[in-house]
C-alpha cells in the first residue's frame, strides 16, 4: 500500500491478499529521462531459492532419509536437486503425506504452514514443465504484466478444495517462482525522496522469505518498520527487531506504528507507549516522537485523491481496484472520486480523529484530511534525509566530483597534448619517451615495494577480532536458546523412559540436540557476522582502521605525492592515479566489484558452519549433553514409571534440565573452540578458515593498488602509441587539430573542471559546518 502511494498512487504492487508466502522484493524507482519508457525486470528464484522455502516444510522428513542424514537446512538445501525429475518426485511424495496429515486433522494444522504448502505444491507442480521454462526466460515486462504476476489469484482458498494446484494456471502463480521485481517508472513523487523504494512481504513465513528480508536489509540505507497498531508489539516482531539490533542495523530503523483497528487516541495513548518500553527493551534508545503514527490506506488514498484534484486522472487499472475496494467496503464505488471521498470517511470515522478532519464531501478538504492523518509526508522525509545524510560524503564528494574532476583532468591532457605535437619534431618527441620511460619505471619499482608493504600487514589481530565476536560472542545467546529448545522439543516422557534402556534412543536424542545447537548457532553467528561486517563498513571497527585502513591510506598519499613528480614529465601529466581510502563506505563500490564484500555474510558462514571444525564441535557437545545430563536426571528422580512422569511434568523439573543443558553447553563448547581453534582460523579439510576471510580485506587493496599502477602503464603506452600516430599527418593537419583540441579544453572542458570543483568545495565545506555539535 505505502509503495504504491509512493509511485504516485498507482497500483503497481498488489495488496490486501495476506498470503506470507510471496517472498518477492519488489522496488520502485523513478525514471529520470522522460523519454525511457516505463517497464519491470524480473529476476526468478533459483533452485536453491525454491528448496529453501520446501526444506522448512519437510525437513524432519527429509532428514530421515540416510542422503540428506545430519544436514541441516542448507546442507539439505544443496543436496536437493529440484531440476532433477527424481527429486521432485521425492518431494511431490512428501507433500501428499503432508496433504494427508492436513486433510485427517485440517482444524488444527497451521495456517500460516498450510499457505507454505500450498506455494510448495505449485512450485514441484510447475517446476520443469514447458510452460515454466518459457515463462522464465523472459525477464523484462510491462509494468501491468508485472503487477499481474505478482498478483495472488482470486478465489485462492476456495480453489484448494480438492488440494489440487492443476485448478491453476502458471501465470496465476508465477509469483512463486518470483524473487524480485524492479519497476521503473516516471514518478514525481519517487523523484522527489530521490531513493529506490523496496517492499519487503513475508516476513516469517518461511526460511527463504526471511533470508530474503535480511538480504534486502543488509543492502538498505533505511528500514521502515509499520508496526501493527491493533495490539501490543508481539513475540515475532520482537525477536526480528532484536535480530536487526544484533546485525548492527539500529541506525538504519524508522518506526511507524500503524493506526488501524482502533481509534487513534487508543493507539497513541495506550498501545504506543506499551511499544515504545518493548522497543527499548530491545536494546534501542528511542524517545515517543520515534515511534511515528502512519495509516497506510489512508496515504493512499490521499495521493491518489491529490491527483483527481490536480487533474492528473490515474490509469484505468488502478481507477478498478480503487472502485473494487470501495464495493469491498461496502462504500461508493462510482465515480473513482466519490469512492476515495468514502473509503477516507470511513478511515477517518474508524480512528475517531478530531471533528475538523471529519468529511463528507469530495474536495480539498477530504484530501487534505488523508493526507495529514496519514503522516507519509514528514515519516518519508525523515528517511529519506537520513539515508542522504548517511552516503553525502561518499556520493558527493568521493564517488561524485572527485571522479569527475580526474576525468575531465585527464581529457584536458589529451587535449593539451595533441596542442604541443604541433610543434614538436619527431626526435625531440622520442627523447621526451625515453626521459619517461625511465621515470615510470622508477615509479612502478617504487610503489610496488610500497604495495609489498602492504600485502605484509599482518590480519592477526583482525582474525582475532572477528574470532571473538563472530564465533566466542554467540555462545552465551546459542546455549541459552538451545536449552530451552530443547527442553521443549526434545525432551518428553516416552523419550525420557525410552533412553534409559535404549541406546537407539539415546543416539536420536543426539541427532535432534545437535541439529539445535547448529541450527541456533548459525542464527547467531550470522547475526553477529552481519554486525562486524556492519561495523566495518560504517568506520566503527577499530582493529580496521588501525591496520588495513590506515596503512592503505598511508599507501594512497605517498603514491600520489611521488605521482606528482612523476607527472610533471611530459608525456605523463595527463594520467590521474585512482585514490583509496581505505574507508569501506567511501570505496564501496570498488569493493562490491574488486571483493564481493557485500556477500561475506553468506559465503563466510559456509566457511564456520561447514567446516571439519564446527561440525566437530556440535556433534562433540551434542553427544556430551544429549543424554548424558538426561539419563543422569532421570536416574535421579525416581525409579517407578509414576515417579518418573510426575516429576517430568513439573515445571521445576523443566527448568532445572533447561539449566544443566545451558551450563554443560557452554563448558564443553568452551572447551571444544579452545581445542579447534587453530582448525577454525586456519581452515580445514581444504576449506578456508577465518585468517583466508579477513586477509581478503588487505589483498583487496593489495590487488587494487597494483592494477592501477599496471593502469598507468597502460595509459602511458596508449599516449606514446597516439602521438606517433599524430607524427604521421603533415604539420599544418597537426596545427589545424592542436587548434581545434586549444579550443575545446579552454571553452568547454575547462571551465566545465573548475565548476565541479568550486561544487566540491563547497559540499566539503557544508559538510564540514553540519559536523559540528549544535549546528542546525
Amino acid at each position: 500500500t505505502t509503495l504504491n502511494a509512493l509511485c504516485d498512487g498507482r497500483e503497481i504492487a498488489p495488496r490486501g491478499f495476506g498470503l506470507k508466502t510471496s517472498g518477492c522484493l519488489v522496488s520502485a524507482q523513478n525514471i529520470s529521462d522522460p523519454n525511457e519508457p516505463e517497464g519491470a525486470e524480473i529476476a526468478w528464484r533459483e533452485k536453491d531459492q525454491l528448496a529453501l522455502l520446501l526444506v522448512d516444510l519437510l525437513r524432519e522428513r527429509l532428514s530421515e532419509m540416510e542422503r540428506f542424514n545430519n544436514l541441516d537446512n542448507r546442507g539439505i538445501v544443496s543436496a536437493l536437486d529440484l531440476e532433477n525429475s527424481a527429486d521432485r518426485g521425492i518431494v511431490r511424495g512428501l507433500l501428499n503425506d503432508e496433504w494427508a496429515k492436513y486433510k485427517a486433522n485440517a482444524a488444527t494444522y497451521n495456517p500460516d504452514q498450510l499457505d507454505v504448502l500450498r506455494v510448495a505444491s505449485l512450485i514441484i507442480g510447475f517446476l520443469g514443465s514447458t510452460a515454466y521454462e518459457k515463462l522464465k526466460s523472459k525477464t523484462h515486462f510491462s509494468l501491468e504484466e508485472a503487477r499481474t504476476m505478482m498478483a495472488f489469484p482470486t478465489g485462492w482458498a476456495p480453489r484448494w478444495g480438492q488440494n489440487d494446484w492443476s485448478v491453476f494456471r502458471l501465470e496465476e502463480i508465477a509469483f512463486v517462482f518470483i524473487a524480485r521485481v524492479r519497476c521503473r517508472l516516471h514518478s514525481k513523487n519517487l523523484e522527489r525522496i530521490g531513493c529506490v523504494v523496496t517492499d519487503c512481504p513475508g516476513l516469517f513465513a518461511s526460511a527463504w522469505d526471511t533470508d530474503v528480508a535480511l538480504q534486502a536489509m543488509f543492502n538498505a540505507d533505511g528500514i521502515w518498520y509499520l508496526v501493527n497498531g491493533a495490539t501490543q508489539i508481539g513475540q515475532s516482531t520482537q525477536s526480528m527487531v532484536q535480530d536487526i539490533v544484533k546485525r548492527g542495523w539500529q541506525h538504519k530503523l524508522f518506526f511507524s506504528i500503524n493506526l488501524k483497528n482502533n481509534t487513534k487516541n487508543i493507539i497513541l495513548n495506550n498501545i504506543r507507549p506499551a511499544d515504545l518500553q518493548t522497543l527499548n527493551g530491545l536494546g534501542l534508545n528511542l524517545r515517543m516522537e520515534d515511534v511515528r503514527p502512519y495509516h497506510a490506506a489512508l496515504a493512499l488514498r490521499g495521493v491518489q485523491g491529490r491527483r483527481y484534484l490536480e487533474n492528473k486522472p490515474l490509469d484505468a487499472g488502478t481507477e478498478a481496484v480503487i472502485c473494487a475496494d470501495a464495493k469491498s467496503m461496502e462504500c461508493v464505488d462510482h465515480p473513482v472520486t466519490d469512492a476515495l471521498c468514502k473509503m477516507i470517511e470511513d478511515h477517518l470515522h474508524v480512528l475517531k480523529v478530531p471533528v475538523r478532519h471529519q468529511v463528507t464531501e469530495w474536495g480539498e478538504k477530504a484530501v487534505a484530511a488523508a493526507e495529514t492523518e496519514s503522516n507519509l509526508d514528514p515519516i518519508f522525509e525523515a528517511i529519506a534525509k537520513r539515508a542522504i545524510d548517511e552516503k553525502a560524503h561518499s556520493i558527493l564528494i568521493h564517488n561524485g566530483p572527485a571522479k569527475v574532476v580526474d576525468a575531465l583532468l585527464e581529457y584536458e591532457g589529451q587535449l593539451k597534448r595533441t596542442e604541443r605535437l604541433a610543434s614538436k619534431k619527431r626526435d625531440e618527441f622520442e627523447a621526451k619517451v625515453c626521459e619517461a620511460e625511465k621515470t615510470l619505471k622508477a615509479f612502478e619499482c617504487e610503489a610496488q615495494e610500497r604495495i609489498k608493504d602492504l600485502q605484509s600487514i599482518s590480519v592477526a589481530e583482525l582474525t582475532e577480532n572477528l574470532f571473538n565476536e563472530v564465533v566466542l560472542e554467540p555462545v552465551g545467546e546459542v546455549v541459552s536458546r538451545a536449552a530451552k529448545r530443547i527442553t521443549n522439543e526434545v525432551i518428553s516422557i516416552k523419550r525420557a523412559i525410552v533412553a534409559v534402556v535404549s541406546e537407539k534412543e539415546r543416539e536420536s536424542i543426539d541427532k535432534a540436540i545437535t541439529y539445535i545447537l547448529r541450527d541456533e548457532y548459525e542464527k547467531e553467528m550470522s547475526a553477529c557476522l552481519i554486525s562486524w561486517l556492519g561495523n566495518i563498513k560504517r568506520g566503527k571497527n577499530k582493529v580496521y582502521n588501525a591496520t588495513i585502513s590506515d596503512m592503505v591510506k598511508r599507501t594512497n598519499s605517498y603514491l600520489h605525492k611521488r605521482w606528482e613528480l612523476v607527472a610533471s614529465q611530459e608525456i605523463l601529466d595527463d594520467i590521474q592515479l585512482a585514490g583509496f581510502t581505505g574507508d569501506y563506505l567511501f570505496d564501496d563500490n570498488l569493493f562490491v566489484k574488486a571483493a564481493k564484500i557485500e556477500s561475506l555474510n553468506a559465503t563466510s558462514l559456509d566457511v564456520f558452519l561447514d567446516g571439519k571444525s564446527i561440525k566437530e564441535l556440535c556433534i562433540a557437545v551434542g553427544k556430551l549433553c544429549g543424554w548424558i545430563i538426561f539419563i543422569y536426571d532421570i536416574k535421579k528422580i525416581g525409579k517407578t514409571i509414576e515417579e518418573i512422569r510426575r516429576v517430568l511434568n513439573g515445571d521445576a523439573f523443566k527448568e532445572n534440565i533447561s539449566n544443566n543443558f545451558r551450563d554443560q553447553m557452554r563448558q564443553n563448547i568452551d572447551a571444544n573452540l579452545t581445542r579447534l581453534r587453530s582448525e577454525i582460523i586456519d581452515g580445514c579439510d581444504g576449506k578456508e578458515g577465518i585468517k583466508a576471510l579477513t586477509a581478503r580485506f588487505r589483498d583487496v587493496y593489495v590487488n587494487l593498488f597494483r592494477e592501477n599502477i599496471a593502469e598507468t602503464r597502460k595509459k602511458y603506452q596508449h599516449n606514446v602509441n597516439n602521438s606517433r600516430e599524430s607524427f604521421k599527418n603533415s604539420e599544418s593537419e597537426r596545427i589545424e587539430a592542436a587548434a581545434k583540441a586549444k579550443e575545446r579544453r579552454e571553452g568547454i572542458i575547462e571551465p566545465i573542471r573548475k565548476k565541479v570543483e568550486s561544487f566540491k568545495s563547497d559540499v566539503i565545506s557544508l559538510l564540514e559546518k553540519t559536523a559540528q555539535p549544535n549546528h542546525e
